[in-house]
């Protein structure tokens, strides 16, 4: 083994006492701390009551988490089912003192008939009414949207400069009343699956669905900081045979914007979603055309989504469904990430080298969640066991390890994270038999604050460069046998692993 370095004094320590930079990504968790908040969960203490539809798990859930400008925002509902307020809470990332709003607007549980069972007189929740919340850099407003599932649009709006304000200035007061509309005049009804994104020039857009499970049109509207845009339909629902409705997201990453879902098609032996679809936006907001991932350009609405969109079948059967819409996550170089689960056969993972258009099929832990560095990871929690865990890959590439492995001393219920700055931050939900679910707010730092720092593996060497403020750090090892890893032990010792063990 040939050991060389080449480095200024003032960095040995930086060495020594950082093995897990050079060497790889470590993930620990920094904080786990109390909120003092109890959120909705659906139970009845009599087991037979309908309590709920679809799913117990009400909030946290899907886009009620962000991370901007420093700060925390959750939205959410205050538990229990004789409360169900809609709640507005924000920290200051560095403390532990967590500003709430109460809202006097409610979750209204579910209440109509479905399947036959009436939930409007047992008074049964229906978990896709979530929160969501987008944070407007532009002019500090706050927007929420919550309680939606086919119903008219409740909006709420801050006045300007609130979000970033101090303390006394994060209440009630500083929020508009409930509105049904973005632009004065123009009232949206049958809205479900709101989802907030922002894009490079600080603009929030908002995509969501406007109609029914099987006929409903995929839409969008963006604001830039002063005023809504109208209206404007990405995706058709498709009203003749086959009737089908597209069920996905817009994502924004790398300055582009994105769409991937499924679709669910009636009358289908496949009950719930199916494939995966994906398309490119060619400007900021949406409402330009869209290309699918050989280049083509398409105007919108984009009326034929099954054939020049549609890039993978992950379902091994034709009664094999997804209950959710697949996931897209692009990484730092540019290689497209989808996943997501079927149902009674596990989780699935097709990815591309940056610019391709071929997928390579494989597997992962769980859903993909992010991308940092350059490694994707997944979040999982076993059920049966309570445990928690991080995995992580290389980008374009499907060679999972696990990073963090957490029995918490209760079992989560749900959990939404951000990615921030070399950081994870997580609120989930602890379970218990009851209405109230205690929240808890985490956070894990990934190793990677540096992304300065380069590796490249061959059969025999690794090279790695070490940049700051200009001024660099090379080392340089070589072995005899190829080697995969290169780690520190637990006394500060390096050693290889290489292809068969550790030497």
């Amino acid at each position: 083994m040939k050991i060389t370095f080449n480095i200024q004094k003032s960095f040995l320590v930086l060495m020594i006492c950082f093995p897990a930079l050079l060497f790889g990504q470590t993930v620990t968790l920094e904080s786990n701390t109390d909120m003092n908040m109890d959120g909705l969960y659906f139970w009845y203490p009599d087991p037979k009551a309908p309590v709920y539809l679809f799913n117990a798990n009400i909030t946290p859930k899907d886009d009620c988490f962000d991370i901007v400008n420093g700060y925390a925002f959750l939205t959410w509902y205050k538990g229990g089912m004789n409360a169900r307020n809609l709640m507005l809470s924000r920290l200051k990332l560095g403390t532990n003192n967590w500003v709430t709003i109460e809202f006097p607007e409610t979750n209204t549980l579910y209440n109509t008939v479905y399947n036959g069972i009436d939930y409007s007189k047992s008074n049964g929740g229906d978990s896709h009414r979530t929160t969501s919340i987008g944070i407007s850099g532009k002019d500090g407003t706050v927007h929420l949207v919550f309680d939606q599932h086919t119903q008219d649009l409740n909006y709420r709006v801050s006045k300007k400069d609130i979000a970033f304000a101090p303390d006394d200035q994060f209440v009630l007061a500083n929020f508009l009343p409930k509105q049904n509309y973005f632009k004065v005049g123009e009232p949206i009804v049958s809205c479900t699956y709101p989802n907030f994104i922002t894009n490079a020039a600080g603009e929030l857009i908002l995509n969501f669905r406007i109609g029914t499970s099987r006929q409903g049109d995929m839409m969008g509207a963006y604001y830039d900081g002063n005023t809504w845009s109208s209206l404007y339909t990405i995706v058709k629902g498709n009203n003749a045979t086959p009737e089908f409705n597209h069920y996905g997201d817009l994502y924004y990453y790398n300055n582009t914007l994105y769409f991937c879902g499924s679709i669910r098609v009636k009358d289908s032996p496949t009950v719930y979603n199916q494939g995966v679809y994906f398309g490119q936006s060619a400007g900021q907001h949406g409402n330009e055309n869209w290309k699918n991932i050989a280049g083509n350009l398409y105007p919108i609405p984009i009326a034929d989504l099954m054939s020049p969109f549609k890039i993978a079948e992950p379902l091994p059967t034709p009664t094999s469904s997804m209950t959710s819409s697949a996931n897209l996550v692009v990484s730092s170089d540019g290689s497209l990430h989808f996943s997501g689960q079927v149902s009674g056969v596990g989780y699935f993972h097709y990815y591309n080298s940056p610019g391709g258009t071929t997928l390579t099929k494989a597997s992962s832990p769980a859903t993909i969640n992010f991308a940092a560095g350059d490694r994707i990871y997944s979040l999982r929690s076993v059920v049966s066991t309570g445990r928690f865990v991080i995995s992580s890959s290389e980008q374009n590439n499907n060679n999972w390890r696990d990073d963090f492995s957490y029995f918490p001393p209760n079992k989560f219920a749900n959990m939404v994270s951000k990615y921030y700055d070399g950081k994870l931050y997580m609120v989930a939900s602890e379970y218990k038999e009851s209405d109230k679910h205690p929240f808890r707010f985490l956070t894990f730092d990934l190793g990677i604050k540096n992304t300065s720092v380069k590796r490249q593996l061959d059969k025999n060497k690794i090279n790695m460069i070490y940049k700051q403020k200009g001024t660099s750090l090379s080392l340089e090892w070589e072995y005899s046998k190829p080697v995969d890893v290169l780690m520190y032990n637990a006394v500060g010792q390096l050693i290889a692993q290489e292809k068969g063990g550790i030497k």
